[in-house]
């Protein structure tokens, strides 16, 4: 999968990762994605968020880095889906700060960007911290 712009410091990966994809840049990473990457249901189904007046679907660039943890964000996004929620509604989920990830964002989380408090939890630790953030965020929206 192809990466957004490639970055010069750790801190503007984590930015690039909340960018937001243009269609014709979703097109351009399709185009040149692998033929079992488009079996993946990012590229077969990727999250979109749909803005501005003109309502333009734009697409959440860190869905498509090669290090996408593809089975956790798979149970987040089915979680959100059951529910009711749309992928905005998990979109600000995914970009929001959270405390009991070391002040990272689920994003940052799911791409293997650890807080040094979270990393050094094991993964399954680390899946059950994000897990929960879910079912407080799925409370919250229920309020």
């Amino acid at each position: 999968m192809d990466e957004a712009p490639t970055p010069k410091t750790d801190a503007e990966a984590l930015s690039l990762c909340h960018r937001l994809l243009t269609k014709a840049e979703y097109e351009l990473r399709l185009s040149r994605a692998s033929a079992s990457s488009l079996s993946d249901s990012v590229f077969a189904q990727p999250m979109s968020i749909k803005s501005g007046l003109e309502r333009v679907a734009q697409y959440p660039a860190f869905q498509f880095y090669a290090s996408l943890d593809l089975k956790m964000f798979g149970v987040l996004r089915a979680t959100f889906q059951t529910n009711g929620y749309s992928d905005l509604d998990r979109w600000n989920f995914l970009r929001t700060a959270q405390t009991a990830l070391g002040g990272m964002t689920a994003a940052e989380c799911l791409l293997g960007h650890h807080a040094a408090e979270v990393a050094e939890l094991t993964k399954n630790d680390r899946d059950e911290v994000l897990l929960d953030l879910v079912q407080e965020e799925l409370w919250r929206l229920q309020q």
